[in-house]
């Protein structure tokens, strides 16, 4: 199956997405902030991104805006994961560079769901 990187400052969270896509046969790593996220993605390229958007220093949508820019890592599919229900924001993670977002609390069956359809779609 498919290497997805999950980048959250929440250990709780990155524990049950990595939980949800390792039922589902995917390979998974996980980086606790931005730098380290984009350090990884840079150090071995992912198939895909599960990225969460408010993370203090630098954000998800500076996160999405960089690996977006670099030519390495911008074929990579982002999910961004978010708590705000406003459109706004999910708006602002799309034009950062995210291909799609998926709201917080993270229910495993939406996940997969977004993960095979970037995979499927790529960017």
């Amino acid at each position: 199956m498919a290497d997805i990187l999950i980048i959250d400052d929440d250990e709780m969270m990155i524990d049950i997405i990595a939980d949800a896509l390792g039922d589902a046969g995917h390979a998974t790593r996980s980086a606790p902030d931005g730098p380290a996220g984009i350090a990884e993605a840079l150090r071995q390229c992912p198939d895909a991104i599960v990225l969460d958007i408010s993370m203090p220093g630098m954000n998800g949508c500076q996160v999405a805006a960089e690996l977006t820019a670099c030519p390495a890592t911008r074929h990579v599919p982002i999910i961004a994961a978010t708590g705000f229900d406003d459109t706004a924001k999910w708006d602002a993670a799309l034009e950062a560079g995210c291909t799609s977002v998926i709201a917080k609390p993270i229910v495993s069956e939406h996940l997969l769901t977004q993960v095979a359809a970037v995979l499927k779609t790529g960017r």
